[in-house]
């Protein structure tokens, strides 16, 4: 930016062309540039800078410093090297003029000052319409404040992306000119936290939101979609959790989640957080880098993953966030071709509460279809009769060799010392193993061998045998 205190030898010819801001610029003919006065309803006194651009007299125009007696021209604007055609300044308030950018216009090159006409136009691209209000810097602000205008709005937009509302706490309607915002919220995780997205046909294609979770706490607030809109081929309700954020873009007629930011837990800036769901859904190309969140909690789930590219790389990551182990989130192929397969399967599933799974598709090199590039999974069996002398095979449904697999007894009537819902850890593939208990895996199943005899050492002291009126198997295995 041009200096406000030195002219420079070579400024309009080697400089820049935005001069630094005036306090304001004159409305009308003929201002006395000399001593304090009001100018577009601003109190001008001396060292401020004002542009004066009305004068009948073209020559007389230009960028002055006030004072108390004759006003002089500034530093920067007063040789005849400081001005040119096109170069620029910003009056920074006023009611007519707060705002606005005005471009000079000449044909001397280089303009003297006092001597060559100086034309100064507004500019209608750059110049906001009214006054800027600039918030504070504070933890939880953004840049601008709600009351910027906007065209201020229009013109950040096109930077990037700088404008946000701050310190919401949700229960908001999105309107058509909220384009744009970054909504901050301070969730409390009441129904009055949500935001409702504009109807689709009001917000156009083009049109975006983004949204971040503030809250303090573990808080969530919803984006609910208006009408038959869907969000990612989902009429249900999705939801941003405590430290994730989402962005929204509408194509006219559905919205679609574009950018993510903040996944806890996953540890790696590759693995975005976006949404929450409760309803079956088929994942598009664009949600590539999305991560989801799955809720079982009502109903089985079916994640269906969109056919594999062969024009882009496409990722994603899935868990699973319900406790309720009656139903399970099914992430499905979209085909049962080759190409489409989750490394071989049909399906895979996700069991427990906080499985999780990464997804990379492979169609442009061998082996095709989708790679388990991160794979946090827990298959428990429901309880198992101790039975001497049998055979339990539990379908683990891990869809390969598990790492780890344990078979332990849970104490259903207290006996020698332990409580009903205590488990004792007989077998892992991963430390030595039990006297009369044989533990294999394979790709599909866990198979525990009982012995003869099976016995556990009370909490009182001595060996007691187990029997089937107070002890079940469980049977884990992780991927």
């Amino acid at each position: 930016m041009t200096s406000s205190i030195t002219d420079r030898l070579y400024g309009a010819i080697f400089g820049d062309a935005m001069h630094a801001p005036v306090l304001v610029a004159s409305t009308g003919n003929n201002l006395t540039l000399s001593g304090a006065q009001t100018i577009d309803g601003i109190s001008v006194v001396e060292g401020d800078r004002v542009l004066v651009k009305d004068q009948s007299s073209g020559p007389s125009n230009g960028i002055y410093l006030a004072a108390t007696s004759s006003w002089q021209r500034t530093k920067d604007a007063d040789g005849t090297r400081d001005l040119a055609d096109g170069h620029m300044v910003y009056s920074r308030r006023g009611a007519a003029n707060g705002g606005k950018v005005f471009i000079l216009s000449s044909t001397a090159a280089p303009v003297t000052p006092g001597t060559d006409s100086q034309s100064w136009a507004v500019s209608s691209v750059l110049s906001v319409s009214s006054a800027v209000t600039v918030s504070s810097f504070v933890s939880g602000s953004g840049l601008l404040t709600s009351t910027s205008t906007a065209a201020m709005r229009t013109v950040m937009r096109a930077a990037d992306r700088l404008i946000t509302r701050v310190g919401s706490t949700g229960g908001i309607t999105l309107a058509s000119s909220d384009h744009g915002y970054l909504f901050d919220s301070t969730a409390d995780g009441s129904a009055g936290a949500n935001f409702t997205l504009p109807a689709s046909t009001d917000a156009g294609n083009g049109y975006w939101v983004r949204f971040k979770n503030s809250s303090p706490n573990s808080n969530s607030f919803a984006l609910i979609p208006t009408g038959s809109a869907k969000i990612d081929g989902s009429t249900e309700t999705m939801r941003v959790w405590q430290g994730y954020s989402a962005e929204l873009q509408c194509d006219g007629a559905n919205w679609h989640f574009t950018q993510f930011g903040g996944a806890p837990g996953f540890g790696q800036p590759l693995y975005f957080a976006s949404a929450y769901s409760t309803a079956s859904q088929t994942l598009k190309a664009i949600n590539s880098g999305q991560f989801l969140g799955a809720d079982a909690s009502t109903a089985d789930q079916t994640i269906t993953l969109p056919p594999c590219s062969t024009s882009q790389v496409l990722i994603y990551a899935l868990q699973r966030l319900d406790a309720v182990s009656s139903n399970a989130v099914y992430v499905s192929a979209a085909s049962t071709g080759s190409t489409d397969l989750i490394q071989g399967a049909t399906s895979i599933q996700l069991m427990s509460q906080y499985d999780s799974v990464t997804l990379v598709e492979s169609a442009n090199s061998a082996p095709n279809g989708w790679l388990i590039t991160s794979d946090r999974r827990v298959s428990v069996s429901s309880s198992q009769t101790v039975s001497s002398s049998a055979t339990i095979t539990y379908p683990h449904k891990l869809n390969g060799i598990p790492s780890l697999y344990t078979a332990s007894l849970k104490c259903i009537a207290s006996t020698g010392g332990f409580s009903t819902g205590q488990e004792f850890l007989v077998a892992s593939n991963a430390g030595p193993g039990s006297s009369g208990i044989g533990l294999a895996a394979d790709q599909t199943n866990v198979l525990l061998i009982q012995g003869a005899t099976l016995g556990v050492f009370s909490t009182t002291g001595g060996r007691m045998s187990v029997n089937s009126t107070s002890w079940v198997w469980v049977i884990r295995a992780r991927s």
